[in-house]
């Protein structure tokens, strides 16, 4: 008996190991279905013992930044999750919510999140939103990146069409002709 359990034992682990791979790779082509403003290809990958590790500590997020927490979260997760999901692991691991998202916690994790777009990609599929680092999402990230650009472009001209239309008086200088007539 014991020699049919060495000979398992290996077939287990290369069995563990391939499913690790082929779950890898269903959470690869979700990414890019989602990326892709389309729906999940694999659902299984959700429900999977292993897809985010039943070893979160009841105190690991307690005393963190939620931009920390959530980081964490998304990266043992691999992919993109809801924001019931990311709230579960937060309360799993002791975060501890502001006192005033108590009545609206969820709604105010998502809006904080989406507000988190150096961060945090926010990922519509259909009805459902999925919030992602923005790392995973290179599309996302060069887009975000030309936004910001265009941004400070817009504001260097504004301010440079203000100085054009309102030059800078010096209080110190006094007009020619109001010397000129009080010497008269």
């Amino acid at each position: 008996m014991d020699n049919i359990q060495q000979i398992i034992e290996p077939l287990l682990k290369q069995i563990e190991e391939k499913e690790k791979e082929v779950l890898e790779l269903k959470k690869a082509v979700n990414q890019v279905c989602v990326a892709l403003k389309g729906d999940p290809r694999f659902k299984d990958t959700e429900s999977t013992a292993g897809l985010i590790p039943d070893n979160i500590r009841p105190d690991q997020f307690f005393g963190q930044s939620l931009s920390y927490s959530v980081r964490k979260i998304l990266e043992m997760r691999g992919t993109a999750m809801s924001a019931r999901e990311i709230e579960e692991k937060l309360m799993i691991g002791g975060f501890d919510f502001p006192s005033d998202w108590k009545a609206n916690q969820l709604k105010n994790l998502a809006i904080t999140m989406a507000k988190n777009s150096a961060m945090i990609a926010t990922l519509k599929s259909g009805n459902a939103t999925y919030y992602g680092l923005l790392d995973w999402y290179p599309e996302k990230k060069k887009e975000r990146e030309k936004k910001k650009n265009n941004s400070i472009k817009q504001n260097a001209n504004e301010e440079s069409s203000e100085t054009e239309t309102n030059p800078v008086v010096d209080e110190n200088v006094t007009d020619i002709d109001e010397t000129e007539s009080q010497d008269a």
